[in-house]
């Protein structure tokens, strides 16, 4: 049984190159078999009715949704909002999952699997640089340009889990290895190359995405260094990584002046930039709507188009420039934080926030000193795009999880 889960997951990571009838449908598999193995994990029948903290918050979840429901003023679908609010915490029932099955794989059989899915991760990434356009023709994914350079996309559907696997897979390498775990001077240089790899990556891939994975990374290499003047050191490490990235990805590119005017239209609604567009409306309906927001599946996630669109007429956001040539809307998912708080207000967010305390202690506490680094991963991804509500992107997690485990056991 784990071993056939471990393996839905490795599946569900190369779900966009296998052309495989129905492969689609493993998010949904994954996320079943993780709430039947939450219930008959964290509900006790045998020694009289007991309940985990960690199940009391899930049920808390669905609860809060059903009140949402009830209050929302849209004409919105109680079962597909009942479906959003799982796919909203989509990444956590995954690790949960990878939890469970990991105590029953063998570390040489995690280790053999995950260097494999790197393997074949940098060899599609290898092939995407070398025939250009024509992988994408190949695997059948939409052709990009950023300033002028193809955006590759490698065995993924699009350039961001590319991103996201490497900064993953970077930072966890580092954080697995003998130099960091005995955090001498040496730690510092071999970190100083993470830096150098990352911005380099950055620049070939065009995403800004790969440098995420570095704040956790620091932060962790900060909380677990015993050296002395230790925040001299890390202050002057920051420094010197900010200037090395600086310096290779050149700072007159686009990373620095797109990324800054994207961030000034955070805070309006008179731009076509749409991650800005979805996170200033979504605050505008978080307080509109206060403390319980428009309802799940009703904003900026994937089950809102098959929803109701009404809240999009709401905040006058025309959705007509937003579909692709194959009829798909493309753009409302790309702000995660933006479309859970217009849809779950307040309330929600405060049911969020004690689910991952509970989830944290129950489940990521027992990642040793690695703890903080997967939470941080993740929590911060969400600020950017729909990561959360990613089957793939909580695949490409969960493998580096399971693989973080398997370390510790040696």
């Amino acid at each position: 049984m784990a071993v056939g889960v471990y393996l839905l997951i490795v599946l569900s990571l190369m779900q966009d190159i296998l052309p495989i009838p129905g492969i689609n449908l493993i998010d949904e598999i994954l996320v079943f078999i993780a709430i039947c193995y939450l219930l008959s994990h964290e509900i006790n029948l045998k020694n009289g009715f007991k309940v985990s903290y960690l199940a009391l918050s899930f049920f808390l979840i669905i609860f809060s949704q059903i009140i949402t429901y009830l209050v929302s003023p849209f004409s919105n679908s109680f079962a597909l909002g009942i479906i959003q609010s799982l796919i909203h915490i989509k990444v956590f029932l995954f690790i949960y999952l990878s939890y469970k099955v990991s105590k029953f794989l063998s570390t040489k059989f995690i280790i053999y699997i995950t260097r494999t899915c790197i393997i074949l991760v940098i060899v599609g990434f290898i092939l995407n640089l070398m025939l250009g356009e024509s992988w994408h023709l190949i695997t059948n994914t939409a052709i990009k340009y950023r300033e002028g350079v193809l955006r590759p996309v490698g065995i993924f559907e699009n350039t961001a889990n590319l991103g996201y696997f490497f900064s993953i897979m970077i930072s966890v390498i580092y954080l697995t290895t003998d130099t960091f775990t005995k955090m001498n001077y040496k730690s510092y240089g071999l970190l100083f190359l993470v830096v150098i790899s990352s911005a380099i990556l950055m620049k070939i891939i065009t995403v800004r995405k790969l440098l995420l994975g570095l704040i956790p990374v620091l932060v962790v290499f900060h909380n677990n260094n015993p050296l002395k003047n230790k925040i001299l050191l890390s202050a002057f490490f920051l420094l010197a990584c900010t200037f090395t990235i600086l310096f290779l990805s050149n700072i007159d590119s686009y990373i620095y002046t797109e990324t800054l005017e994207n961030l000034s239209k955070f805070s309006s609604n008179d731009h076509h930039y749409i991650r800005g567009l979805m996170f200033y409306n979504g605050v505008s309906l978080f307080l509109e709507y206060f403390p319980f927001g428009t309802g799940a599946g009703t904003y900026g996630t994937i089950i809102s188009t098959l929803n109701t669109l009404e809240v999009y007429n709401h905040v006058g956001l025309d959705l007509g420039w937003l579909v692709n040539d194959t009829g798909k809307y493309v753009g409302i998912f790309d702000n995660g934080i933006g479309a859970f708080l217009g849809e779950n207000g307040l309330i929600g967010l405060i049911v969020l926030i004690n689910f991952i305390i509970i989830f944290y202690k129950k489940v990521l506490n027992s990642v040793s000193d690695l703890k903080l680094y997967i939470l941080f991963f993740v929590i911060i991804c969400s600020f950017i795009g729909p990561a959360w509500q990613d089957g793939v992107y909580s695949s490409i997690v969960c493998i580096f999880y399971i693989y973080i485990l398997a370390k510790l056991r040696v």
